[in-house]
């Protein structure tokens, strides 16, 4: 069988695919991963030897063939890579992916089959609330599953102590085939009974409240905005760390301080920044720095968003940046970029801050500064703009409340809802009531 370029497919990885496809996995995704490393392989030259690869083979395949891949193909060569070198640890153990439940669910006409009353409103429940089945199935197995092993037929009768008898009944079915259970799987059997018990009691207590939960298709709520000071104290940290005379920490103070400017200044997505190659992706046109992302996922046809650089970052990329040089490491995915972001962020004393809420930061202010919804929604780069509008709309609540405020009222300078406290204020009274 041969690559689509025209290599040879290494036999270990042939075997590799064989294996997975043997052990339950897709064939599709077998093939696909089997074909990513070898284009790896191949990349680097060692196209008849994919086990000596180097841990760093990502990173150095993508400065060898820069721009041949788009975030999302990095992401899936990332998987892929790490897929093959857990394979080469430990053999076919690697590909034995524990279950979430031992539990399976029968099912009639296409529908589950629950043993409970309680567990066929919960099953409703989810469905209206959850867009992945994947995962209405899996709380639905664990629920099962500790109900099963606890002896009890109904869910709101169980406790944490019969998950726990569960979690151990689980570790010693793993180790009887030489498996662990990991830490992260605790987590998940004790959140899905807890979401059993809080959507049942919820029901219980109103019948609608699975209905007053569903949210209009379409609408959106922004994402929080950073006060001014906290993104002031970013920049200082950043701009600290670089001072520093420890180099590597001198080199995460520029890293985070370009990934900071980028989301702070110019909107950017981390998904986005992450993804920027500074010295590549910036041009100047003989009186301003502009900056041109190469690598964004699912244009459909529209344009590449250009930003304005200031003139200090733009001479800081000049200075610090090589041709072909990313900002972040290219075996960084975007995830862990945020996570890296966020914990550096924490090491500051700077907590409660995600990356995104600098780009809100960033469309608050355009918002303000310009008052051009239309033009601010095309330099965001948002699909629709409502989302812009959205911003808008939160700015003018924001303005109102201390007006609000000066008649008495008792509303609390930040309204507590499921994702920001200035999103959405339907759910509290403005004024109080008369006293008698």
């Amino acid at each position: 069988m041969a690559y689509r370029k025209g290599h040879d497919i290494a036999p270990a990885l042939l075997a590799w695919r064989d294996e997975r496809v043997r052990l339950g996995g897709g064939p599709g995704g077998a093939e696909k991963s089997m074909r990513n490393v070898s284009a790896v392989a191949w990349g680097l030259g060692i196209g008849t030897a994919p086990d000596q690869l180097p841990d760093n083979a990502l990173e150095l395949y993508a400065r060898t063939y820069p721009g041949r891949l788009s975030p999302s193909s990095m992401a899936s060569y990332r998987s892929a890579l790490d897929q093959w070198k857990r394979y080469q640890a430990q053999g076919h153990l690697s590909l034995d992916r524990a279950p979430m439940s031992s539990y399976v669910i029968p099912e009639e006409h296409g529908m589950p089959v629950l043993p409970h009353p309680s567990l066929q409103k919960w099953h409703r429940i989810m469905r209206t609330d959850m867009k992945v089945r994947t995962t209405l199935t899996a709380y639905m197995r664990i629920v099962l599953g500790v109900m099963e092993a606890a002896g009890k037929d109904d869910p709101l009768t169980l406790d944490e102590e019969d998950v726990q008898d569960y979690i151990c009944h689980r570790i010693i079915e793993r180790e009887r085939i030489g498996k662990k259970l990991s830490a992260s799987r605790h987590d998940v059997y004790l959140a899905a009974v807890r979401r059993c018990f809080r959507d049942l009691k919820r029901a219980k207590d109103d019948p609608t409240a699975d209905i007053k939960r569903l949210r209009r298709r379409g609408d959106s709520v922004p994402t929080p905005v950073p006060p001014a000071s906290v993104v002031t104290k970013l920049h200082a940290a950043a701009v600290g760390d670089m001072m520093s005379s420890d180099a590597r920490v001198s080199a995460t103070g520029r890293m985070m301080w370009l990934l900071t400017a980028q989301m702070s200044g110019m909107g950017f997505r981390v998904s986005t920044a992450a993804r920027t190659f500074p010295r590549d992706d910036m041009s100047f046109d003989g009186e301003h720095y502009w900056l041109v992302p190469q690598f964004l996922k699912g244009r459909a046809g529209r344009p590449l968003p250009e930003h304005p650089v200031p003139e200090h970052i733009a001479l800081e990329i000049l200075s610090n940046w090589r041709e072909g040089e990313s900002l972040v490491p290219l075996e960084w995915s975007v995830q862990n970029t945020a996570e890296r972001w966020r914990a550096w962020a924490l090491s500051h004393g700077i907590a409660d801050v995600r990356p995104h809420m600098l780009r809100a930061y960033w469309i608050d202010e355009m918002i303000e500064l310009t008052g051009d919804l239309e033009s601010v929604s095309v330099a965001a780069d948002h699909k629709d703009i409502k989302t812009t509008v959205g911003y808008r709309v939160r700015r003018i609540r924001r303005a109102t409340l201390p007006a609000l405020r000066s008649f008495g009222t008792d509303m609390p300078a930040r309204v507590p809802t499921q994702r920001s406290g200035d999103a959405d204020m339907s759910n509290v009274k403005l004024f109080r009531a008369p006293s008698a």
